[in-house]
């Protein structure tokens, strides 16, 4: 499941050239999707974490706008869970760009077997999904692997007693975000986010600043240097 369709095409051609993969089905939207799980029989779901729902219902020639208020990671984290109750045997690869501890957790609780950041792949993704199809653990950035190995522990860790809301909030400060940014992803007011930062993260975190925060996120694994941008503070 890829919602972009170059991608995807890539993603395809990548697998194709590989003896060790069959192909059972592929999508760029969430019904899409659904219905290729509950009608195909296949060992592993490859997905990315935003996807988009239809606009259009094949049934009728309606437009349905709340297709486009739902954040595209909900709708991610909705199709694993689907797919984790219509095929529980089978394993679930989230492959996407981010990187932040929030999404990755949020993805491991939804019922997702591992997670493949996109930067750590070049043209070995046939290989991966024998990695995960014999048990093994994908190659992770250092944080994610962190909280990879916390959350085997304890399925319910978060550091700090962070939600997962927070620290999706916490990972895009890190990434220069504004609060008008911020709210606008999660169908909020810029009043909102800067109420989770002055009564949640900073009392959590026990720092004052959105600077120390970050920088105390980075030293806990929270968050990845490399895609913080301190210097923007």
């Amino acid at each position: 499941m890829e919602n972009q369709e170059y991608y995807l095409k890539s993603l395809l051609e990548n697998l194709r050239a590989s003896t060790a993969v069959e192909i059972a089905g592929s999508a760029t939207s969430f019904e899409d999707a659904t219905e290729l799980i509950e009608k195909n029989a296949f060992d592993i779901l490859l997905t990315d974490l935003a996807i988009p729902r239809k606009k259009f219902v094949s049934s009728a020639t309606s437009w349905f706008p709340e297709a486009d208020k739902q954040p595209k990671t909900e709708i991610g984290l909705e199709l694993i869970r689907f797919c984790s109750q219509a095929r529980p045997e089978a394993k679930i690869v989230v492959l996407t760009v981010s990187n932040g501890c929030g999404y990755f957790l949020r993805a491991l609780r939804a019922g997702a077997h591992d997670y493949l950041v996109k930067d750590y792949v070049d043209n070995n993704l046939a290989q991966c999904l024998s990695i995960v199809q014999n048990g093994g653990r994908l190659p992770l950035p250092a944080n994610l692997k962190k909280m990879r190995a916390q959350f085997e522990k304890d399925g319910s860790f978060l550091p700090f007693n962070l939600t997962d809301k927070e620290l999706e909030v916490l990972d895009l400060y890190s990434r220069g975000k504004r609060d008008k940014e911020i709210a606008s992803q999660f169908n909020n007011s810029p009043r909102t986010i800067r109420r989770i930062f002055e009564e949640h993260l900073r009392e959590k975190m026990g720092v004052r600043e959105r600077q120390e925060m970050v920088v105390l996120a980075v030293k806990e694994g929270l968050i990845d240097p490399h895609t913080s941008k301190l210097n923007e503070f």
